[in-house]
């Protein structure tokens, strides 16, 4: 967008002042994500959603994603909702010392947001002593650095009520108090 100087001053006109014109661009940035709201227990697989919040034209990723391997052991890396289905190939998944490297691409390009890939995870059994696994983006790119790309890693609680089981918890504990309270009477 151009930027034209329609008039300038200084101390009320008391310093000359020249103006030079020029323009503005906008960069769109994408934010890459570990997604929220689960917890890590001992012993038992941990999907970890990769999260786009805005995946117009994206037709290709990279990312170097760096974990406790000392708690986790990666498995596999999956197409999620924004991959599952339009062309795209599965990702390419690579682990090493503490790194999982993955990449992707598709015929198509994307649009929306949302899940870009899931992640799943072994959590060891001495993971139990652990507060938190962590989760932190030593790189990134989406179209080979074409689109701008910022990230938000994550710490994920180790051995505690998964959140979204929390609910399910909450209605079996209600029909239970429920049945107590129906044989009372």
């Amino acid at each position: 967008s151009p930027m034209t100087f329609v008039q300038a001053e200084l101390n009320d006109g008391a310093i000359p002042v020249a103006t030079q014109n020029g323009s503005v661009t906008v960069t769109r940035i994408v934010v890459m994500s570990v997604a929220p709201l689960f917890v890590a227990q001992p012993g038992v697989e941990l999907d970890v959603p990769i999260l786009l919040d805005d995946a117009t034209g994206v037709a290709g990723y990279f990312f170097e994603l760096a974990y406790d391997d000392l708690d986790l052991e990666f498995l596999r890396a999956e197409n999620d909702t924004l991959t599952h289905a339009g062309g795209w190939l599965p990702p390419t998944a690579n682990a090493a010392e503490g790194t999982v490297t993955v990449a992707g691409m598709g015929v198509a390009p994307l649009a929306g947001s949302g899940a870009l890939v899931r992640l799943v995870f072994y959590v060891r059994p001495e993971a139990a002593g652990s507060e938190s696994a962590s989760f932190a983006f030593t790189q990134a790119e989406l179209n080979d650095g074409a689109i701008a790309v910022t990230t938000q890693g994550r710490d994920v609680p180790v051995n505690a009520l998964p959140l979204r089981g929390a609910p399910v918890l909450a209605m079996l504990l209600l029909v239970a108090l429920c049945a107590a309270t129906r044989r009372r009477f």
